[in-house]
């Protein structure tokens, strides 16, 4: 049955039917078969040979300066309880900043990277791999290196430095190699068995590495009111996204730690030269006073008797405030 529209100046016109609608599409249905089977197909690829990304979180709390007295400025108890404001902004900027991620992935040697290679993608196998691979001279600092391994046994077995270069070095297991002037040596693990696998492994400059490493690096705050700081970063290896933040918080506690012995250090410092003033000054007041004395035959041996009984009670005082300090500055060197 068809339907009836009015036109425009009231004249009746005809529409095509569902049923006919439904004809026209349908006599095109291998073109809907075939764009339906290439999505299939494509979806599958991708499934199956995209690289997955896998993301690792953590958080942790930075603990500042507790509220006391604001009008006490004691140097040695500062030196003893050395706490900081907390900034979350600017702690955000360090934990982000390029010199502590730089020391991360060298400490570690995370601009390393061991993949299985594949036909269609190398997989990041991060510790999996069944040797350590380091290398001692680097031809060049700011240049990026792909070694691949094969043919591995008992004994060693092949490395054939970047594609473009055909040369296939042997090398044996604990012995250093020298390849396109890079001085190589490859260390197998304990307990892990050989197979005719291949690997890629990948040497980049740790400049580049930690670069890398930052842009997938996520820092925000964990709550507006608390000091809570929250990390999140993507990699290839689930293990190594893990192991990457654990470094990433201990190289910053490491760093926030040698500033506060600084700071220790330097008051300690300061203490130690101004007890020595004030011990020189002390010094220099009591040796006047006597030579004023003795020249100018000022003795009154009973007022003087108890002016140097009274000497003796302030030295002896000032002796054990001295000791005191002494104690508490030995006390901060050992802290």
């Amino acid at each position: 049955m068809k339907k009836e529209n009015n036109g425009l100046f009231g004249d009746n016109k005809s529409s095509l039917s569902i049923k006919e609608l439904l004809l026209a599409y349908l006599r095109q249905w291998p073109v809907f078969i075939i764009i339906i089977g290439v999505f299939l197909i494509a979806a599958f690829l991708f499934i199956k040979y995209a690289i997955p990304k896998y993301a690792a979180t953590t958080s942790f709390l930075i603990i500042g300066k507790e509220s006391g007295n604001p009008n006490t400025f004691d140097l040695i108890e500062n030196a003893l309880n050395v706490k900081k404001d907390v900034n979350v902004n600017n702690e955000m900027l360090l934990i982000g900043a390029q010199d502590l991620m730089q020391r991360t992935v060298a400490k570690n040697n995370f601009n390393i990277s061991y993949f299985r290679t594949g036909h269609f993608q190398n997989i990041d196998i991060y510790t999996d791999a069944p040797f350590i691979f380091s290398i001692t001279q680097i031809a060049d600092n700011n240049k990026s290196y792909l070694f691949y391994i094969e043919n591995l046994t008992a004994l060693g077995g092949t490395i054939l430095y970047d594609l473009k270069d055909e040369k296939v070095h042997n090398f044996r297991w604990n012995e250093p190699v020298i390849i396109a002037g890079n001085r190589i040596i490859l260390n197998p693990k304990l307990n892990s068995p050989f197979n005719t696998g291949s690997y890629k492994i990948q040497w980049q400059p740790v400049v580049d590495a930690a670069a890398a490493f930052s842009k997938e690096l996520i820092i925000k705050s964990y709550d507006s009111k608390t000091s809570v700081v929250q990390l999140i970063i993507k990699t290839d290896n689930s293990k190594k996204s893990k192991d990457v933040l654990n470094a990433v918080f201990a190289e910053f506690n490491r760093s926030d730690i040698e500033d506060r012995n600084n700071f220790s250090d330097s008051t300690v410092q300061f203490i130690d030269n101004r007890l020595l003033v004030i011990s020189n000054d002390l010094n220099g007041v009591e040796g006047n006073l006597e030579s004023y004395q003795g020249s100018r035959s000022l003795v009154d041996i009973k007022g003087q008797s108890n002016q140097s009984l009274e000497n003796l009670n302030t030295v002896s005082k000032s002796i054990k405030d001295v000791a005191v300090q002494q104690d508490v500055t030995a006390m901060i060197v050992q802290y």
